[in-house]
């Protein structure tokens, strides 16, 4: 990425920061990039890269959409869109991959219930392959336990 250099009316020295050192930086001081911002939104490609830095600024600084309004505010209606749709595609990311654990964890879970049921106490190991193993695992152990005479015959 770009070091971004700045000059701020505020006597501040922040000239040399990368992109890094902003990820840290309370929203206030992400202010005195303005003008660099409006530079890289300017350029050819701009706009893909002031998206890469929203982007790294919202995972690795968990700052929201709503952390950056007075910054896209300044930057204006074009900077604002980047945001929101950056923000938008990392809520629907997570999302996604929350639900995926989710099923998951419930497939785990209806397994063990299910070996549980049939065989009584299920020791740790079994317990740990199972709740490391994909969901196309998964699906072939639960309906391997209805012919299975043992866990561990089950977990073949």
């Amino acid at each position: 990425m770009r070091k971004i250099l700045c000059s701020n009316t505020f006597g501040m020295s922040v000239c040399g920061s990368t992109v890094r050192d902003m990820a840290t930086a309370p929203i206030a001081q992400l202010l005195l990039f303005d003008d660099d911002f409006q530079n890289v939104l300017a350029d050819p490609g701009g706009a893909q890269e002031f998206g890469t830095y929203v982007t790294y600024l919202m995972t690795a600084s968990k700052l929201t959409p709503d952390d950056l309004d007075l910054l896209t505010d300044r930057l204006g209606p074009h900077a604002k869109e980047i945001t929101v749709t950056i923000a938008e595609t990392l809520e629907a990311r997570g999302r996604a991959e929350g639900e995926a654990r989710g099923r998951l964890q419930g497939q785990a879970e209806t397994l063990l219930t299910l070996l549980t049921q049939k065989f009584g106490q299920v020791s740790a190991r079994a317990e740990r392959t199972i709740r490391e193993a994909d969901a196309d695992q998964l699906m072939a152990w639960i309906t391997q336990v209805f012919a299975a005479t043992t866990v561990d015959e089950a977990l073949a």
